[in-house]
């Protein structure tokens, strides 16, 4: 929006500026403006594509360099530096001829662009002072309706160069608002469901069947069904993706199944209000982080409980086997006192 108010109102004074002081150079340099901003637009648009294929033939060497760094160890061991050296003048090749391709393309489209350019100017210089010698307008209003005019063709080219970037950002946002705007069939927060105060932790699932949005064709669970006790410890055990994960993503209901139902403690998952029951579910995922990275060790340990005693808050370090070795950190007082705080 910034861009577009200032190239329309650039345009606007400019041309409103050149009429005023001198309205036949105005409008012989306003005809010819077509091709300034095609010459600067040129200009920009070559030297960004060029910088762009130039980062993209580099990207085999860059890597291979960056390969036989991190494994110095390696390539010593095996004497293998005159080899990847061989390897990298081969890597080199391809952008080296792509490099003196694009230097005789650019020099000769900036050259004409250049010159193009100098035409306009040259132009605009000779009819003024066709004006000037016949007393239409002074030498300084030439001077100052050449330097308006002419200024604003670079301000509409510099504008018409970022339209690629623009609408890659119009489409950035747009992804954004629409996962925004995405209304979910679970909500989490919705004001019916039976509210969880209290779980055993009987888990029933029946009669299964589910497939993921993203791959409705590939049956994950088909007539799947599973007890597990209350205070009991069961482990799933199985290939990978035979769907020990989509099981513990049932339970917690991240999606809900195509047919059947999952119990806890006798009662449908779907009848619980989503936030309360979750609140007695913790899940240490496969790949497990820090959700609060720039947080206390506290703010870690109780991530999603509302409240949380010093000693619970003590126990669940020692339960995670981490308590020793928060106690021998560089400042373990510190970190301690912020647990125990």
């Amino acid at each position: 929006m910034s861009l577009l108010i200032q190239v329309l109102s650039a345009v606007t004074v400019a041309c409103t500026l050149g009429l005023i002081l001198a309205w036949r150079l105005a409008i012989v340099m306003i005809a010819t403006q077509p091709m300034t901003i095609i010459c600067f637009y040129a200009e920009r648009v070559l030297l960004k594509a060029m910088s762009k294929k130039a980062i993209k033939a580099q990207s085999e060497s860059s890597t291979l360099a960056a390969e036989a760094v991190g494994n110095i160890r390696t390539v010593t061991a095996f004497s293998s530096q005159h080899r990847i050296l061989h390897l990298f003048n081969l890597a080199q090749d391809r952008p080296r001829r792509q490099s003196i391709h694009q230097s005789w393309v650019a020099g000769i489209s900036i050259a004409c662009s250049k010159s193009l350019n100098n035409c306009v100017w040259a132009l605009s210089y000779w009819y003024g002072g066709i004006l000037v010698s016949q007393g239409y307008i002074t030498s300084t209003e030439l001077i100052q309706t050449v330097l308006i005019i002419f200024n604003t063709g670079r301000i509409i080219a510099h504008a018409g160069s970022m339209t690629t970037d623009l609408a890659k950002g119009v489409e950035s946002v747009a992804s954004v608002f629409a996962i925004l705007d995405h209304i979910t069939s679970i909500e989490p927060d919705g004001p019916k469901g039976y509210p969880a105060k209290t779980i055993a932790g009987a888990v029933e699932l029946c009669g299964i069947e589910f497939a993921y949005p993203a791959r409705p064709d590939v049956v994950v669970l088909s007539q799947f069904s599973l007890f597990i006790e209350a205070a009991r410890s069961t482990a799933l055990v199985g290939s990978s993706g035979s769907g020990k994960s989509t099981i513990i993503s049932l339970i917690e209901r991240f999606y809900d199944p195509l047919c059947g139902v999952v119990r806890i403690d006798g009662r449908d998952i779907r009848s619980y209000h989503l936030r309360s029951l979750r609140r007695h579910i913790s899940l240490v995922d496969q790949e497990p982080t820090l959700v609060a990275g720039a947080g206390t060790i506290r703010e870690n340990i109780t991530y999603g409980v509302d409240e949380a005693s010093d000693a619970e808050l003590e126990a669940a370090a020692r339960a995670a086997n981490v308590h020793e070795f928060i106690s021998g950190l560089k400042d373990g007082p510190i970190v301690l006192h912020s647990i125990n705080r």
